[in-house]
Formats: C-alpha cells, sequence, structure tokens
C-alpha cells in the first residue's frame, strides 16, 4: 500500500534538517578549517598537469616527458583521500617552513605509507633544493638553470631509488622536487617536478646502483635522518576561533610552493 504524500514531505525534511544541523557543527566546521591547507595538493595537481601539456618538464631518465609518464605520478597524487591530502600538504609546507627556517640548500621529507593511503606499498618523497647561485658565479653551471634542474631530477631519482632499496616493502616511489623559494632564483618563481619510480623485483646490479647512488648523492644517511608519527584526525575539534582560519590562510598564502611562475 503506497505511504501517504504527508509522510514522504516529512521524510524530505527530516533529511534536509540532519544535513544542515551536520553543516553547523563543531565537527564540520573544525574539518573545514583542518581541510583548508589540503588544496595545495590539489593545486600540485593542476600544476604538474599543466607542465605536462606546456612542456615545461625536464627529460627523465632519458626519456623526454610526455602526457602518459606523468599520468601515473597525478594518478597517484589523485587517489588520495581529502584527508589524506590534508596530511601531505602539512607534511609538505612544514618541510617549506623548516628549510626556509635553518637555509639549507637541500632539503627532504619522506613519507612512508600508512593506513591512510590509497595505494598500499607506495611512499612520497618531498625535496627542495636552491639554486646554487655561487657556483653559477664561479662559471661552475654553465648550463644554467636547465642543468640545474637536471641534476635536481637526478637526485630525486636517487632518493626515491636508495628508499626502495632500503624498505623493499615498498614498490612504488612518488618524487616531488621544488625550488627553495627563500633564495633570489627561487623567489622569480621557480619550478617543480614530479617523477614515480617503481621496482616489483631487484636485481644485483639495481642494488648496486641504489649502493652508488647513495654514496654520490650522500643521502638518507642514518646518522642524519630523524624520524617522527604523525598524527591526526579526519574531524578534529572544532574550538578554534576565525582568527586561527585567517592566521590559516595567510600562512598558506606565504608559504604556497605554487605560486605564479615566472619561466
Amino acid at each position: 500500500m503506497p505511504r501517504p504524500k504527508k509522510f514522504k514531505e516529512y521524510a524530505r525534511i527530516t533529511a534536509y534538517g540532519e544535513w544542515a544541523a551536520y553543516i553547523m557543527s563543531v565537527s564540520y566546521f573544525g574539518k573545514t578549517m583542518a581541510d583548508e591547507i589540503s588544496y595545495l595538493w590539489d593545486e600540485l595537481i593542476k600544476l604538474f598537469t599543466e607542465n605536462i601539456l606546456g612542456g615545461t618538464s625536464v627529460r627523465v631518465l632519458d626519456t623526454d616527458p610526455d602526457i602518459a609518464l606523468a599520468e601515473r605520478g597525478v594518478r597517484y597524487m589523485a587517489l588520495e583521500s581529502r584527508f589524506f591530502r590534508r596530511v601531505l600538504s602539512q607534511a609538505l609546507a612544514g618541510l617549506l617552513r623548516t628549510a626556509e627556517e635553518v637555509k639549507q640548500d637541500r632539503y627532504a621529507r619522506v613519507m612512508l605509507p600508512t593506513s591512510g593511503n590509497a595505494t598500499p606499498g607506495q611512499a612520497y618523497v618531498f625535496m627542495i633544493l636552491a639554486y646554487p647561485e655561487e657556483l653559477e658565479k664561479d662559471g661552475g653551471l654553465p648550463g644554467g638553470y636547465e642543468q640545474y634542474r637536471n641534476a635536481r631530477v637526478a637526485m630525486l631519482q636517487a632518493y626515491c631509488l636508495v628508499l626502495l632499496s632500503e624498505h623493499r616493502e615498498l614498490n612504488v616511489a612518488v618524487g616531488i622536487a621544488l625550488d627553495a623559494r627563500w633564495t633570489p632564483k627561487g623567489s622569480e618563481g621557480g619550478s617543480e617536478d614530479l617523477i614515480v619510480l617503481q621496482v616489483d623485483s631487484w636485481t644485483d646490479q639495481m642494488v648496486a646502483d641504489a649502493a652508488k647512488a647513495k654514496e654520490e648523492f650522500d643521502i638518507l644517511r642514518s646518522d642524519r635522518l630523524t624520524l617522527s608519527d604523525f598524527h591526526a584526525t579526519n574531524y578534529p575539534d572544532g574550538d578554534h576561533k576565525m582568527s586561527q582560519l585567517k592566521k590559516r590562510r595567510k600562512h598558506r598564502s606565504r608559504m604556497n610552493p605554487m605560486k605564479p611562475r615566472k619561466r
């Protein structure tokens, strides 16, 4: 027997009321504030796509960049949930902030997989490498910015290779490299690079290559590594003041690695 029309109207009103109550709740407000930084990840995805379409990506492993090559890296990034995009964006912003504070020419951060990752067995490597102004002045950088960027990609690849070699439970590393934005060259706009390295089985030569890369680039040394745990919740406490939201937006604008570029 069909339900009375009045009941149908009541059901619709109840559903709307539940949604209205949710978006006005403390939990929703707290999540909205916490998710603010996650849109850095969205901007990176857009930026890497534009780089490929615009032909501004560099060669990786003697292979010209194309949509098919970039698609894998962008796909891994796009698979991440809003919550984990927040975690990744916080890690990237924290890396930029710390590297600027200590004026470190090279700084890297590894994000090992957690239950929040979209892809098991996949890690992220974030790397910042400052443009060598002094080396250029001394004539040691004849290729200029292009030479620097190719060296940066090679170093990023080395990070990914060494990481996978030392963590055999992983088989995919997604690497993201950025300029040091506090330097004169980086402040002009800079650039960014994305690579994906997948290793499903290791040969003796690959192991040797990883050991050589670790020594040559002086990376991921145990005596310099700092391990830290990161805890986050999808619905943090919402008892924040609006001033904190404004402060976050101001900080995001200052630390945003995706500001307009001068190519």
